[in-house]
């Protein structure tokens, strides 16, 4: 049986991962020069800064969210792999169960149509069998 690694999901999250640090950079720097503007230049026009302020800090973002989306898919790669590796690590326990648990039996019926009352427990199950 071949295990699964996820190269091109892992690929992809990588390269997602990047290109956020990079947008992330673009954002700072876009960031800074509007500051720089602000302080350096003495610039007070809100349609001159806007672009710079606000578009940096909403492309700062956008990369933060780049790098979270990049590592939640890795995280998701890596709780596939463990579940998968449980499972196969549990000696002679099916995936699931061979078939569901049978049903209680139907209570008797007095001639009304009305149920029985079951006055005693049913006993003990079967013994578990010895390891």
């Amino acid at each position: 049986m071949s295990a699964r690694r996820y190269r091109l999901g892992r690929m992809a999250a990588w390269l997602l991962s990047l290109l956020g640090w990079v947008v992330m950079a673009g954002g700072l720097a876009t960031l800074a020069l509007g500051l720089f503007q602000v302080f350096a230049l003495g610039t007070r026009d809100l349609l001159t800064l806007a672009p710079y302020l606000g578009g940096g800090f909403a492309v700062l973002l956008n990369g933060l969210f780049m790098v979270a989306g990049a590592q939640l898919m890795l995280a998701v790669f890596d709780i596939a792999l463990s579940g998968r590796a449980l499972v196969l690590s549990v000696p002679g326990q099916p995936a699931a169960p061979a078939e569901p648990p049978a049903a209680p039996p139907a209570p008797a019926r007095d001639p009304r149509g009305r149920a029985e009352p079951v006055l005693r427990r049913g006993g003990p199950g079967p013994a578990p069998e010895e390891l």
